[in-house]
């Protein structure tokens, strides 16, 4: 007892020291005025207001920005002085209407009087330097860095970028046998051709395409606002788009030519500061380039927006403003105490221990419970007591969180039973998912059997399957989606997969080119092959908790195909016959591959293998690095909606790179009520990502 009477002693005095030090703290803050030589080290100053000239000049994108730099410093409290620079006729000589010279833009930013901010083009930047423009959006990061100027500093540059692209009517390009620049040169009346352009790209290719070795020249280059319509009405034969435009990938009609020789160069912009200018406010315009996505730069200076407006909700939605400069910020008063925090917090730790090793021996002291009598504060042997009851795991509902299992995207489902089928093996399990890498490309497939067939007891009737062509020069990817009102639907979608691969390695061998191919009569051979498969199953087997439910029509799947360089560049293919969607993640904006496919289908009917083999759809996509093409089942595309929704918001930030498995799974099995069908997903990254798996 001596021993407990020590350890509760000195248990009951540190804690009675702790408080002490904590009431002594108080007294001190109460009574003493604040000292810089007893309060520790002194907060860092923020700066107060100031005022602040935004420049801009003739880019589209140069405005934009500054209008975004404007809306988030005067939310600090800056004062802000919006100005265009006009040119000048500066030392370089080649200024064209409303692009003034590097030196233009310089002056004007160290000539202010107040400190300044402007956004350049880099590819102004750096040709107004006499340096060359490097080929890749990292490699232009890695050639402004470290540029000299006399009186600024040139920031880190955006991360959004586009790059130009020649785009003209695919009939057209079929008629001249023109699918690249190169081919153009050939085409003897290009010569007479007119160029709907954005001004930004039509001094650039003037200069670039008269030179070699293109030596390209047309007729007419007029400003359009509208190209898609100009092309179709043939005001136009060309086009100089961005190839940010969704309207290039969702419009079938329309080709973006091929750039061999990489004349097309990436433009992002690069935020020029004085030297005048505070670190935290050149933090706040770093902010602004690591936050801005080529989606948002594109749709907020599309034609009918005002970039003012659109400029001040961006700004309000992702840079929200913390207190204005200036403002007397009170230090926790844990900071303002004499006595120091973690002094306190490590004797009440001590405290803590000393009083747990007194309840512990005292414990042991008092010996065990009587037998067949419950110890003091316990209760009866057999009736578990209120802590003993499970506690659900505390599960979030917030759009776009994900706990360790499920990502849950609202309203979570009701807790249901689940129920295996009568037979389950590895080829046909509630849920399937394979990854890593195929020739130049990365992908992640899984496909999950949904809470409908879970409760049921019904098997998964989604497939896929993904394969290298023989010659290596393919990857052949396939998403299919027995109908749930056919029998057998899981084996018309599994064949359906493995017919689609082989299919397309038979088409390969007679003709190279997947976009020539002839897509109904490569559609009705898998057709065939499903009706081989299936038509000598006879009546399928109820689920085992489907009350003898059994579908009665005849086994049918949609079939959704892609063909893509394995090298990772060039032009793909996706075609579909019914309503498993594709989506194409192109610099971080969804553009779904079939936009509005259903529109004049009715309610819950959709074309279908093997009876719609000619109802097929045929897009082409230009395939760069960094691209991510999706197929997918339409359990897991209603959540994606247009590719604006909350699902698709999340999916664009953590999909820029293949995720692990366990957490791309987690996200294709995601939580929200009413969604009940099982969901698969094959997804294709261009690109060597996964040389490192531990």
């Amino acid at each position: 007892m001596t021993s407990v009477r020590t350890a509760a002693a000195a248990g009951l005095a540190l804690l009675t020291a702790a408080v002490l030090a904590g009431c002594t703290g108080d007294a001190g803050r109460a009574g003493a005025p604040k000292d810089a030589t007893t309060a520790g080290a002194p907060a860092p100053e923020k700066s107060a207001p100031q005022k602040i000239a935004v420049f801009f000049y003739g880019h589209p994108e140069s405005r934009l920005l500054a209008e975004i730099y404007t809306a988030v410093l005067s939310a600090r409290g800056h004062d802000i002085l919006l100005t265009e620079v006009k040119p000048d006729g500066g030392p370089t000589g080649k200024e064209t209407a409303g692009t003034p010279s590097v030196e233009s833009i310089r002056k004007a930013l160290t000539t202010a009087g107040v400190p300044a901010v402007a956004a350049v083009d880099t590819l102004d930047l750096l040709s107004g330097l006499g340096r060359t423009v490097p080929s890749t959006v990292e490699k232009v990061a890695e050639a402004v860095k470290g540029t000299a100027l006399n009186g600024l500093r040139v920031l880190d540059p955006l991360k959004a970028s586009t790059r130009p692209a020649f785009v003209m009517l695919r009939q057209v390009a079929k008629q001249h046998n023109a699918w690249s620049l190169g081919d153009l040169t050939g085409v003897k009346a290009a010569a007479g051709w007119t160029v709907g352009h954005d001004s930004i790209f039509a001094p650039e290719w003037r200069d670039r395409l008269n030179a070699k070795p293109h030596g390209l020249r047309f007729g007419t280059w007029t400003a359009t606002s509208d190209p898609v319509k100009d092309l179709k009405e043939q005001r136009i034969q060309l086009a100089l788009m961005s190839t940010a435009d969704p309207r290039i990938a969702t419009n079938d009609e329309l080709l973006p030519l091929g750039d061999t020789e990489n004349a097309s160069r990436p433009r992002t912009m690069v935020p020029l500061v004085s030297d005048k200018l505070g670190d935290d406010v050149k933090k706040i315009v770093d902010e602004v380039s690591a936050s801005l996505t080529t989606a948002e730069m594109h749709a907020m200076r599309s034609p009918g927006g005002d970039v003012k407006d659109n400029a001040r909700r961006w700004a309000t939605t992702n840079l929200p403003a913390p207190e204005k400069p200036g403002t007397e910020t009170r230090e926790p008063a844990e900071q303002d105490s004499g006595f120091p925090l973690w002094t306190l917090l490590i004797l009440l730790l001590i405290a803590l221990i000393g009083l747990g090793v007194l309840l512990l021996r005292l414990r042991r002291t008092a010996g065990p419970p009587q037998r067949g009598r419950p110890a003091a504060g316990q209760p009866p042997q057999g009736r578990p007591g209120p802590q003993e009851r499970p506690v659900p795991p505390n599960r979030p509902e917030r759009t776009g969180q994900a706990d360790e299992h499920r990502l849950t995207l609202g309203p979570p489902p009701r807790p249901i039973q689940v129920h295996l089928p009568y037979g389950s093996t590895s080829r046909d399990s509630g849920i399937a998912l394979d990854g890593g890498m195929i020739g130049a490309t990365t992908v992640r497939a899984a496909s999950v059997r949904g809470r409908k067939h879970a409760f049921r007891g019904e098997p998964r009737q989604d497939a896929f399957a993904v394969r290298l062509s023989a010659d290596r020069a393919w990857v052949i990817a396939a998403v299919a989606d027995g109908l749930g009102s056919a029998k057998h639907a899981e084996r018309a979608a599994s064949s359906a997969v493995h017919a689609a691969v082989e299919v397309a390695e038979d088409h390969l061998r007679s003709n190279a080119d997947p976009s020539r191919w002839d897509w109904p009569a490569f559609y009705t051979a898998i057709a065939d092959r499903i009706r081989r498969s299936t038509g000598g199953l006879g009546e399928p087997q109820p689920g085992s908790n489907a009350g003898g439910r059994v579908p009665r029509d005849s086994p049918s799947t949609t079939l959704t195909v892609a063909v893509i360089p394995a090298g990772g560049e060039g032009e793909a293919v996706c075609a579909a016959v019914g309503d498993s969607p594709a989506y194409w993640l192109k610099d971080g904006m969804w553009i779904p591959v079939f936009p509005g496919k259903q529109g004049d289908l009715p309610e819950n009917v959709t074309a279908a293998l093997p009876a719609n083999p000619e109802d097929s759809t045929v897009r082409r996509l230009r395939w760069k690095s960094g691209d991510l093409l999706v197929l997918s089942s339409d359990g897991f595309a209603a959540a994606m909606g247009d590719g604006t929704s909350p699902l698709a918001s999340w999916l664009a930030k953590t999909w820029r790179k293949p995720p692990e498995l366990p957490l791309f799974l987690r996200e294709v099995d995601f939580r929200l009520s009413t969604f009940d069908d099982d969901r698969t997903v094959v997804a294709l990254w261009s690109g060597r990502h996964d040389l490192a798996v531990t």
